[in-house]
């Protein structure tokens, strides 16, 4: 339990950290560099868009990949974030992967709390220990998503 507490203050600590040096280096900028991170972030917005577009015109996720030109992971990755901003909804979301994975993969969490602060890795490793082999990065980081909204 001590572990776990440690845990999360550490995590905590970081995302403050990350927060608090963000806001200084933003007022320290030239406006040119200000200027510069409005558009990367403009453009990382466009991506997520840009997949939200194309799933919505009932493409897979391999057709996107494809069409974007962009890795089968990084297309697995925007899908999680917009379900996570509320762009796709859970029934969309549900009609990626194997609704019993999600079960398993919540199952092997909520049986032991340490793995829900872990890295994917050792979720996967833990999964594939007890037989689930067929369960991707993929679905887990779903699963994860799923969770943290309170849908699964």
């Amino acid at each position: 339990m001590y572990k776990y507490i440690k845990d999360r203050l550490q995590d905590l600590n970081k995302y403050v950290l990350q927060k608090v040096w963000k806001e200084i280096g933003k007022k320290w900028k030239t406006r040119d560099a200000r200027w510069s991170i409005k558009k990367t972030s403009t453009l990382k917005g466009q991506t997520y868009n840009d997949t939200l577009e194309l799933f919505k015109a009932w493409k897979t996720l391999k057709e996107i990949s494809l069409q974007r030109d962009l890795w089968m992971q990084t297309i697995e990755s925007h899908i999680v974030t917009l379900y996570e901003r509320g762009d796709i909804s859970l029934i969309e979301v549900m009609n990626l992967i194997d609704f019993d994975n999600a079960k398993i993969i919540k199952t092997s969490l909520e049986s032991d709390a340490i793995l829900e602060q872990a890295e994917l890795k050792p979720i996967k490793q833990k999964l594939e220990k007890s037989g689930n082999k067929d369960i991707s990065y993929f679905d887990i980081k779903l699963t994860l998503a799923m969770i943290q909204k309170w849908d699964l």
